[in-house]
């Protein structure tokens, strides 16, 4: 591969992961993990972690929307899915962090 190619928008496509060879498994457990953070609204009001249901009502609601209400409208393999799964990806490492250290 030229290294134009790394450069060009196309050679982003999640095509492979998102439903090519591996039969959907990529959205399948995207689809799993980000439904199941649905678990720390109900952890949340049960007291059994120290988050506040303000601060967290809004980050599940918001990535549920994305998923159930944006995703199945863009194309397959679009670099968005991408950006927002790594975007998703580095707020978990924050997040648990700071809970760690906290």
């Amino acid at each position: 591969m030229s290294p134009q190619t790394y450069l060009d928008i196309q050679h982003w496509k999640m095509d492979h992961y998102w439903e090519g060879n591996a039969n959907g498994e990529f959205s399948f457990w995207l689809w799993y993990a980000q439904t199941l953070q649905a678990w720390d609204i109900v952890l949340c009001v049960t007291g059994i972690t120290n988050n506040k249901l303000l601060n967290v009502l809004p980050q599940i609601v918001s990535r549920l929307f994305i998923l159930y209400g944006i995703f199945p409208f863009v194309p397959t393999g679009h670099y968005a899915i991408f950006v927002c799964c790594m975007c998703w990806s580095f707020t978990e490492v924050v997040r648990f962090t700071y809970y760690t250290i906290k």
